[in-house]
């Protein structure tokens, strides 16, 4: 059995003629049950409040620990590239002293006037 307990209170009028539109509406028999059924509602809205909170952090998380998960990758990858171009250079350069090459562009026009 439910217990009940009555309590006076004071509301404004708005809230008054919303409590008795919802009464009316629902058809309970008095303002007490309709405010019970408010409450109720109320409650499950704020469980389904926290539950969608706890999702969106989740999802959060797991977006935020996959996009990181990905920057590395590319970060790692850049690095790769550059440390690849970089020793392409020193071959080149190495293979220009071998070749006395002192001037690339001195070098580049001869090879074109052929």
């Amino acid at each position: 059995m439910n217990n009940k307990h009555q309590f006076r209170a004071r509301v404004r009028n708005v809230n008054y003629e919303y409590l008795e539109d919802y009464q009316i509406t629902n058809d309970y028999s008095n303002i007490g049950e309709a405010l019970d059924a408010i409450l109720e509602e109320h409650e499950e809205l704020k469980k389904n409040h926290w539950n969608l909170q706890y999702i969106s952090h989740t999802v959060a998380e797991i977006v935020k620990e996959r996009i990181s998960y990905e920057l590395n990758r590319v970060r790692l990858g850049t690095n790769n590239t550059d440390r690849n171009t970089q020793i392409l250079i020193e071959l080149l350069q190495g293979y220009m002293q071998l070749q006395n090459v002192r001037h690339i562009r001195q070098r580049i026009c001869i090879r074109l006037s052929f």
